[in-house]
């Protein structure tokens, strides 16, 4: 059973532990922002992986044909049920157990890396 946490973005910085109510992330009683939930998963450095972190995987499963051995950098989000790595010109599900995840930033304090201008 996965751990259920959020993590909020309030525009300026990332709030760790929030509380949602009613989709809306709250620290201390005050707005936090954004919600972000935890996947439940870990990158290969140990780090817990939310929604709108940016990660990097090279696809070496042989089903993904179409992107088999591209180092891909995307997105994680939650889509049909489960998580996601968006990497613009397509996606692949978050949970693999033969290629390693690495967190590089997210979304909101690096869009850098994803070639978006801030």
């Amino acid at each position: 059973m996965r751990e259920i946490k959020f993590r909020a973005w309030d525009g300026k910085e990332i709030h760790e532990n929030v509380v949602i109510v009613d989709g809306r992330a709250f620290k201390n009683e005050k707005f936090a922002g954004k919600p972000m939930q935890y996947t439940g998963l870990k990158d290969e450095n140990g780090q817990e992986i939310y929604e709108g972190d940016i990660v990097r995987r090279e696809l070496s499963r042989p089903w993904e044909i179409k992107h088999f051995g591209q180092v891909i950098t995307g997105v994680v989000k939650y889509l049909d049920d489960s998580y996601w790595i968006d990497f613009d010109v397509d996606a692949t599900n978050l949970f693999c157990e033969i290629d390693p995840v690495e967190i590089i930033g997210n979304n909101y304090e690096n869009p850098e890396l994803l070639g978006v201008a801030e």
